[in-house]
């Protein structure tokens, strides 16, 4: 799922709400664009669906037939697009497969990591941060 003819870019210009997809919470902040692949655009939002009543139902803006026009009406406030092209970077000089010379990432003399010295990504789900979350 890293292929990212497959991903769509949402912005969500309600309240933040939270889906969750194949066991995975993704959160959309309001006004914060978030890259997901285009089957959680699917489920969450009804992206590419005629029929939007399960994710209405899903998000809370339409639990019952009478909150179906104001549902749409919250769901006509979120945006898809495509999102940016990555662009690889250029590379210097020719390429021989081999590694460099080790890099010293910790700031120690001896080459020797210091615990506080690196804080590395998170490896969790595409999420956008926000301070309302839920629905």
């Amino acid at each position: 799922m890293d292929d990212r003819t497959n991903f769509i870019r949402i912005t969500n210009h309600n309240k933040s709400v939270t889906g969750r997809f194949n066991g995975k919470d993704y959160l959309f902040a309001t006004g914060k664009p978030v890259d997901v692949p285009e089957l959680v655009a699917r489920h969450v939002f009804a992206f590419g669906l005629e029929d939007k009543t399960a994710a209405l139902n899903r998000l809370g803006w339409a639990r019952t037939s009478d909150e179906i026009e104001a549902g749409l009406e919250k769901l006509g406030k979120v945006t898809f697009e495509d999102p940016p092209e990555m662009i690889e970077a250029p590379r210097k000089g020719k390429r021989t497969g081999t590694a460099g010379p080790p890099v010293n990432a910790g700031g120690s003399e001896d080459g020797a990591m210091d615990a506080h010295a690196f804080n590395a990504p998170s490896n969790g789900p595409m999420m956008a941060s926000g301070e309302d979350g839920g629905f």
